[in-house]
């Protein structure tokens, strides 16, 4: 099973300290240790457990490297932020990996700005008045 990052539910930015990750759908928004950011970008592109646990080869010697990198997934996915395909994975699968060795991947779940996040205006549309429209002028054609 190869994954891949759900782009049509969210969103993510690479920013001087690190990864912000934002579901538009939950609200929720989303940040990674080190880790956990080599392995988002590294899913850009389709990529199974085996691909992901590669960038780590030398941190893996019993099995253990693959087994967090399989759960840090499921949180992924739990979180829909990534999503399973069947598309290829690319031919040339170097990434560079950090020299800071590996640690547990980790993903930091907020949800304290998500009501605002849910306000998204983009979906509140209306081609004769623009946007953003309120709510409950959105069906109202009307008026302009």
């Amino acid at each position: 099973m190869r994954y891949i990052r759900n782009d049509a539910e969210i969103a993510s930015e690479l920013f001087d300290d690190g990864i912000v990750i934002i579901n538009f759908l939950t609200g929720r928004y989303f940040t990674l240790n080190p880790t956990g950011e080599q392995i988002w970008q590294r899913l850009a592109d389709p990529a199974d457990i085996i691909d992901l646990a590669r960038l780590f080869a030398s941190a893996d010697d019993d099995g253990a490297t693959k087994t967090q990198i399989e759960d840090f997934l499921g949180l992924l996915r739990e979180q829909r932020l990534i999503a399973t395909t069947e598309a290829a994975a690319p031919a040339d699968l170097t990434v560079s990996a950090s020299k800071m060795g590996f640690e547990k991947p980790a993903l930091h779940v907020f949800d304290d700005l998500s009501e605002l996040i849910l306000l998204d205006p983009i979906h509140e549309v209306n081609e004769n008045l623009g946007w953003p429209v309120a709510p409950a002028m959105a069906g109202d054609d009307t008026r302009g």
